[in-house]
């Protein structure tokens, strides 16, 4: 069995490795909205944009990552097919999460309550987000109930059955 404090020091450690790496966020560059139906060619690569992903040299998928020399460059489908350049060697600053100590009071099982509904989400970009809310994480913390949204969001590449807690 393992330690959950122990769990949780790892999985930050992973994050802030990510966080600093090549393909993080923190990366990126520059984005360029495309419209659907246009076709680029970068570094020997056809990709072609598709109302619900994406064709790279003939095969069509989802969102991905495609290795262009120095840069990477997401193939990005949030309303909107884009390309998204992350320079690894670009400057940015060295970002360092805070982190609350570990504390085994706030770890829960909690059932989901299904609530079903189409949503829409604020995003870092200037639109919305299609979404469809699966139901609710129900929970007591400190004697007071408490609950979190549970919701899949309507994107080329998400699982049919990824979650995502809100």
């Amino acid at each position: 069995m393992t330690d959950p404090a122990q769990d949780a020091v790892k999985a930050r450690d992973v994050f802030v490795a990510w966080l600093r790496g090549p393909s993080s966020y923190l990366a990126a560059v520059a984005r360029h909205e495309l419209p659907v139906g246009a076709t680029l060619r970068l570094e020997g690569h056809v990709i072609e944009t598709l109302p619900d992903g994406f064709r790279v040299d003939g095969e069509p998928g989802g969102p991905r990552t495609i290795d262009a020399g120095r840069y990477l460059l997401r193939l990005s489908h949030q309303n909107t097919p884009a390309v998204v350049v992350l320079d690894a060697k670009a400057p940015r600053a060295a970002v360092t999460p805070e982190w609350f100590p570990y504390d085994g009071a706030y770890r829960f099982v909690a059932r989901l309550v299904p609530d079903a509904a189409d949503i829409t989400i604020g995003s870092t970009r200037e639109r919305e987000r299609s979404a469809i809310r699966a139901g609710w994480l129900e929970f007591t913390v400190g004697g007071v109930r408490s609950r979190v949204m549970a919701l899949r969001l309507n994107e080329p590449g998400v699982a049919p059955d990824a979650l995502d807690v809100y």
